[in-house]
């Protein structure tokens, strides 16, 4: 075991050193301190979204914009706005399944016609008329 941790331990280490002097070339040492004070700086400037903490016994009517019709119809509570969220993702679900079905069905259809097709006597001769 121990005979392994040797070769690991140097293959690591050249591989940081190797990974180092191509960092070195790529970004010079000396713009290190520069680049750093940029990204405290950009960090420090970041300009974040106020946030409003809402209590949970706020309704939903508070907080809904009036610039156009609501979305959310007859939804008192923060409880009214998870039934129509779910309600529209089991719409979506039906539909899905809905969907998926009627392509299995006319998948088996074609396949059948395709059956259908190979085992007539007919199938690959010339119709005379």
């Amino acid at each position: 075991m121990g005979a392994m941790i040797i070769p690991l331990a140097i293959v690591s280490a050249v591989g940081l050193l190797v990974l180092g002097l191509v960092v070195a070339d790529r970004y010079p040492i000396r713009t290190w301190p520069a680049r750093i004070r940029g990204l405290v700086q950009d960090a420090r400037n970041k300009d974040e979204d106020d946030v409003e903490v809402v209590s949970p016994e706020a309704r939903l009517s508070d907080l809904m914009t009036r610039e156009g019709p609501s979305a959310y119809t007859r939804t008192e509570s923060f409880q009214g706005l998870v039934d129509v969220v779910d309600k529209a993702l089991d719409t979506t679900e039906r539909a899905t399944g809905s969907a998926r079905t009627r392509a299995q069905e006319f998948e088996a259809r074609r396949q059948e016609a395709r059956r259908a097709k190979a085992r007539s006597p007919q199938h690959g001769k010339a119709v005379e008329g």
